[in-house]
């Protein structure tokens, strides 16, 4: 199976640049580190959208089943290398105010999809 995982957020005021060297510095790490069945796809800023709450910045991963979630959420539990990335960039560069826009979405290649309802 296929699956991208998307996570759509603003950065907190004044800290986008800041993000851009911190991922700049570190998206080689996060690559290298990424928890069993994902894969860092990059970060990146939405020029254009039509999706208003969404969020200035989406992050992509890419993954290859739903236990793969599984295996995200223990990998957060431990004190591993990818953990400690990822903590950092979300405490300083996702902005967890309530008003702040965010989203997540999970999609499945087509090719993978089951298709009901049509006859």
């Amino acid at each position: 199976m296929d699956f991208i995982s998307e996570i759509g957020f603003d950065a907190p005021k004044g800290k986008s640049r800041e993000m851009q060297e911190w991922l700049r510095a570190n998206e080689p790490k996060l690559r290298a580190e990424a928890p069993k069945g994902w894969e860092y796809i990059g970060t990146y800023a939405a020029v254009i959208s039509t999706q208003r709450e969404a969020g200035e910045f989406r992050q992509l991963w890419r993954h290859t089943s739903y236990a793969d979630m599984d295996t995200w959420a223990a990998t957060m539990r431990e004190p591993t290398a990818f953990g400690q990335l990822f903590d950092e960039f979300s405490t300083k560069f996702i902005d967890d105010a309530r008003e702040a826009r965010w989203s997540q979405t999970i999609m499945k290649a087509v090719t993978d999809a089951s298709i009901w309802g049509e006859s």
